[in-house]
């Protein structure tokens, strides 16, 4: 199949899904996509040159370039490195230069770390000295135990917000989780890092439930939470009831 003959339909299901923040119709066009074979790489790569990356992100503009990102990279690695590359050298807006900038740390030797000796981690520079995040990454990782290593990299971003990165962990190889902490008390701090360690459970559960012909989405996701929610009941029995009512985990899908 030629390119000029590919629909771009998939592609405009998937940039509606990620601005309306419905998962399900984002996982469904990335499935979409992939069954293009490499003709759906110039697609995605022709969205990256479409919008103008100079004006401050409207919505959830900033979502739409990270996940376009992140899919390149999962099935064309050389062109995901020809887009950051390109993209660094242009003029962006602030916000939508840290997605670049976080991204572009993949193409680095030295991650932050590499948990099992296997999965690179990436630490967003905002974030400041990783050294905190790392602490609590290889604590949750240790929980998780050899299923770790089901991931194909970790990406640590700093939060922007209820709808963040890691609502799409289920596209990817990979994880990717938001951080909060700065301003916040330490107790303040400690309540916030069960997101993350939450959606990490989560990821993980996806790559271990990766989702064959004809699965649909909503069970996908049932999957990928069960395992989440064994993980942290386990590590939190007195609180994981009130942190999974309060946050609506198990609910991520709509």
């Amino acid at each position: 199949m030629r390119y000029e003959e590919t629909s771009s339909l998939p592609v405009d299901r998937l940039l509606r899904g990620l601005r309306t923040a419905r998962v399900s119709a984002v996982w469904g066009a990335a499935r979409e996509l992939r069954a293009l074979g490499p003709d759906w790489v110039p697609l995605m790569r022709a969205e990256l040159h479409t919008p103008d990356w100079t004006e401050a992100p409207r919505g959830r503009g900033d979502k739409v370039l990270g996940v376009l990102l992140a899919l390149l990279d999962e099935f064309d690695h050389e062109a995901f490195q020809a887009e950051v590359e390109r993209l660094l050298q242009r003029e962006l807006h602030p916000q939508n230069r840290r997605v670049v900038a976080l991204f572009a740390q993949r193409l680095s030797n030295r991650p932050a770390d590499l948990l099992h000796r296997t999965v690179p981690v990436h630490v967003a520079e905002e974030l400041g000295d990783p050294a905190p995040v790392l602490k609590m990454l290889r604590k949750w990782a240790r929980r998780v135990g050899d299923d770790i290593t089901r991931a194909a990299w970790i990406d640590i971003a700093p939060s922007q917000g209820q709808d963040d990165f890691s609502r799409y962990n289920a596209l990817f190889s990979g994880v990717v989780l938001t951080w909060s902490g700065a301003g916040l008390s330490s107790g303040e701090r400690r309540a916030a890092q069960y997101q993350p360690e939450y959606m990490l459970y989560r990821a993980v559960g996806h790559q271990i439930e990766r989702p064959g012909k004809g699965i649909k989405f909503e069970d996908h996701e049932r999957a990928a939470d069960a395992y989440a929610m064994r993980l942290f009941r386990r590590a939190h029995p007195l609180y994981a009831r009130r942190f999974l009512r309060d946050f609506g985990f198990g609910d991520l899908g709509a």
